[in-house]
């Protein structure tokens, strides 16, 4: 009998604490610069686990989550949806500034060169890969990745563990929150991108001129140089367009969970 009511308790609490583990871990795996490959698995698992109980600790009067099969499933589907929009609005800012690096880059004739990104075990232009290190430093710089984890945290007092209906209208929200972020990628790679374009056009009226020119091996040594030197001088506003950018996570996160 004892054995029996210990199982009867400890059961309900195992739950919640699986709940509130689903919402953060999937949260912090959204996270570009948490679910990439440069945390080992076994500090981020154990990260997770110690913040789910002090969320358990802190939370006063749960409500008992229901122990059928499919509430237990439509709950944890919900979990993982709630934190996984939250780090995936994170990752349109970051998708943006790699987006604007891959557009830059390719003109450059730098798209030859390309490096494994160890985040995404993608592919990357060396100017994404440089535009992607200043979002990331700017992102811890300004607590943002704090900040998400407060915004989860808080949560919890609106949305007790399990009680999470996720609707489509998170989906819209981060649909159109993409497009905007897709504009925000263009206006960043913009003013370096229109200079090579002038040095596109100049080269062709080059080429109309003097047809005898190599222009295959003039174009990559004159792209590069003009665009480096191009790249050099708008890092300023790069960095400020950029740390702008970062600071909008905080009301993508906002937008984004007030959906749900």
């Amino acid at each position: 009998m004892p054995g029996f009511m210990d199982t009867e308790l400890l059961l309900p609490t195992f739950v919640t604490i699986t709940m509130i583990m689903t919402r953060l871990g999937f949260l912090l795996l959204a996270i570009p610069t948490f679910g990439g490959n440069l945390v080992p698995k076994r500090i981020l698992a154990a990260a997770i686990f110690v913040m789910s109980l002090a969320v358990y600790t802190g939370l006063p009067n749960l409500t008992p989550i229901s122990l059928e099969p499919t509430d237990l499933i439509i709950a944890v589907f919900g979990e993982a949806a709630l934190g996984a929009c939250a780090g995936l609005a994170s990752q349109l800012v970051f998708g943006a500034v790699e987006t604007a690096g891959q557009v830059l880059g390719v003109p450059m004739g730098l798209g030859f060169s390309q490096a494994i990104d160890p985040l995404s075990n993608a592919q990357s232009v060396v100017t994404a890969r440089l535009l992607g290190m200043i979002a990331t430093l700017l992102f811890f710089a300004l607590d943002i990745h704090l900040l998400l984890i407060r915004y989860i945290i808080d949560s919890f007092r609106i949305l007790g563990p399990g009680q999470v209906i996720f609707s489509g209208d998170a989906g819209l929200v981060l649909v159109r929150k993409g497009g905007m972020m897709f504009s925000a990628a263009i206006q960043l790679a913009a003013p370096v991108l229109v200079t090579l374009m002038g040095v596109m056009v100049s080269l062709g009226m080059l080429a109309r001129v003097a047809p005898k020119v190599n222009l295959f091996v003039l174009s990559f040594a004159v792209s590069i140089g003009v665009g480096l030197l191009s790249l050099k001088a708008a890092v300023p506003n790069i960095v400020a367009f950029t740390r702008a950018l970062v600071l909008s996570i905080d009301t993508l996160v906002s937008d984004v969970l007030q959906s749900i």
